[in-house]
């Protein structure tokens, strides 16, 4: 190697003396002999200029500018390489034609690769049909490169066309469908079409870019090894669109083939199916609604059978706040609840049960309130973007954006006359349920009321004890003719008595009907055992005043009922002896009377009176 180099530092002094000096071949032959093609380019370009003609000068400037084309960067400098091609196929055409036999036996030191022994005479020649040969091979091989060059800029060239192309298709889609959504809703057989085209320009762009990879990877080139990387489109639309740069160490591509693919796949799929469901489901709705409203029918068990069809959920699954799953949500309400007003004046009307009628009013008001809610939904997903999703169902459904404003507008009036008429019937009902029946009289249960009966009776009710949430005790003066008497029992929340109790009232005491006590003897919150203490106003002969105590329990009716005359006004009741005996106090405190269980006087002790049981003064 050192040789080598020394010869070549030898011959190239040789060649540099001056610019005017002729270059020498025979010292340029060793440097191209040796391949060394940087110092020997300029001279050998000198020579030639000098004497085109020669055969081997020519034979070696094709064999430089072939080696020269692997040296090149295909991307940017595929120009260059078509150049080199064609410029050594030139010099090996000319090399072909101008070597001759006499030429090669006159420079045979040239050709000295070319020697081969004769089989016949055993010497060493130099055949010109190996050099030819040798050229044609040349030249062929330099062809081809420069057919493979030609095919890898043209794939090259048209992956990036393609991709515009791609590009370009995607953004007409996306100019028409702005949304994953209106695009889903809205494609048709021409936006099927562009998916598609969409889908094949890309898939041509990325087969011309990894052919242009591939054979770029064959020629051994100095060009860069690209690396291919294919982006899922997880969002659309894309935040950026813009070209990737096909020059660089690594392409990185949106993988337009994979989202077109999947979008068609969702819309035949799952789309075209759901978006015939939804017309036929809304047409299913309207039609019961009107079944309805006209025949006066209780549809919920068929609306209950629709709602497992599941439109509304399975147009979720796409967009969560719907304009058509808001109208379907609200059509199914506004059934159940007319459903249910028609159950109303079909059944519940007539019935004389006012709790069952609070109950069922009760469940409507709920049923509207919650309509209420959902038309205001409905008119919140009624916007301009719902409208644009959803523009083929409310076309083929309520003719234009109009016609949806004026579906809206009539619900809104529904609503709010449901509302009316409900607050009217549980006005009436409400009105019922201030009344206990008894046989053909009525009871007003509110106290300080009073009610004239149609057989002369009069109630003037005294006290209400709420014992449930509907279900009452009253107590009430019952005057009839000349009688007095208290009537007491439970009122159930049908309002219809299932028995009345009356305890009559002594006549001496009959004016004056204060209350002095209010529970006895119970352990409930809801007390329904009380004692009464009625006491007349006049002195007797005797200078005492007659009074009344008896007890009364809702459910059992009157207990003991006694009269006693007594020196004062009973002012208070003292419950003894946890409530076995009971104290009637005058003014000043003073035992006026002491009662056992059973309402027998008894003798009054100081020792008693000092016990007191809970429940204290009444």
């Amino acid at each position: 190697m050192k040789h080598i180099l020394l010869i070549t530092a030898i011959l190239f002094s040789s060649l540099v003396p001056g610019f005017s000096q002729k270059v020498k071949y025979k010292e340029l032959f060793f440097l191209l002999k040796a391949e060394n093609y940087t110092d020997a380019d300029h001279y050998l370009r000198i020579f030639l200029k000098e004497e085109p003609e020669h055969p081997n000068a020519n034979y070696y400037m094709g064999r430089m500018l072939q080696s020269y084309l692997t040296e090149q960067d295909m991307l940017n400098s595929s120009a260059r390489v078509i150049e080199l091609a064609d410029s050594s196929l030139l010099y090996y055409g000319k090399a072909l034609n101008l070597t001759t036999e006499k030429f090669i036996k006159k420079r045979d030191e040239y050709y000295v690769d070319f020697k081969r022994r004769d089989i016949r005479t055993g010497k060493f020649t130099v055949k010109i049909s190996d050099i030819q040969l040798d050229i044609e091979q040349r030249m062929a091989a330099v062809k081809k490169y420069k057919s493979d060059v030609s095919k890898m800029i043209l794939h090259f060239n048209s992956a990036v066309s393609l991709y515009d192309s791609t590009i370009s298709y995607y953004l007409s889609i996306v100019e028409g469908a702005g949304s994953t959504n209106v695009l889903y809703f809205n494609t048709g057989p021409d936006e099927l079409q562009l998916l598609r085209k969409l889908a094949a320009r890309y898939d041509s762009s990325v087969f011309h870019l990894q052919t242009f990879q591939a054979l770029m990877k064959e020629l051994g080139t100095k060009a860069v090894t690209q690396k291919f990387v294919e982006s899922t489109i997880e969002i659309y639309p894309l935040d950026t669109v813009a070209k990737p740069d096909f020059y660089s160490e690594t392409v990185e591509v949106w993988n337009y083939n994979e989202w077109a693919k999947s979008a068609e796949d969702v819309i035949l799929k799952q789309v075209y199916p759901l978006k015939k469901r939804m017309l036929a489901f809304d047409l299913k709705l309207k039609e019961l609604h009107d079944t309805i409203i006209n025949d006066s029918l209780d549809a919920r068990p068929e609306i209950f059978r629709l709602a497992t069809e599941n439109v509304a959920r399975d147009i979720e699954d796409f967009d969560d706040s719907s304009l058509p799953a808001a109208i379907y949500n609200y059509r199914i309400a506004e059934i159940n609840l007319h459903s249910a007003i028609n159950y109303w004046y079909n059944i519940v009307a007539d019935t004389s049960h006012v709790g069952v009628k609070l109950d069922v009013l009760d469940d409507l008001s709920k049923q509207q309130r919650g309509n209420a809610k959902l038309l205001k939904s409905l008119q919140e997903s009624n916007n301009g973007y719902e409208r644009l999703v959803f523009s083929e169902f409310i076309t083929e459904r309520y003719q234009d954006e109009n016609g949806i404003e004026e579906f809206i507008a009539a619900q809104t009036a529904d609503v709010y006359n449901d509302s009316l008429l409900l607050a009217t019937l549980h006005d009436e009902v409400m009105e019922e349920d201030k009344y206990a029946y008894w046989h053909n009289e009525s009871i007003v249960l509110e106290a300080g009321s009073q009610i004239s009966n149609p057989d002369s009776s009069k109630y003037s009710t005294v006290m209400i004890n709420p014992l449930s949430e509907r279900d009452m005790g009253f107590y009430a003066w019952m005057e009839k003719a000349d009688s007095l008497a208290l009537a007491f029992s439970i009122s159930p929340s049908s309002r219809t008595l299932d028995t009345l109790y009356t305890i009559p009232i002594n006549s001496l005491v009959a004016g004056n009907k204060d209350i002095l006590d209010l529970k006895f003897m119970s352990d409930s919150l809801a007390t329904q055992e009380r004692v009464w203490v009625l006491n007349s106003t006049e002195l007797d002969v005797d200078s005492s005043y007659q009074i009344q105590v008896f007890t009364t329990h809702l459910s059992r009716g009157a207990g003991w009922n006694k009269e006693f005359s007594v020196k004062e006004i009973p002012n208070a009741i003292k419950f003894l002896q946890d409530r076995q005996k009971i104290a009637l106090l005058g003014i000043n405190e003073e035992t006026i009377l002491l009662l056992n269980a059973n309402g027998e006087e008894e003798e009054v002790l100081e020792t008693e009176l000092e016990t007191e049981t809970e429940g204290g003064e009444q």
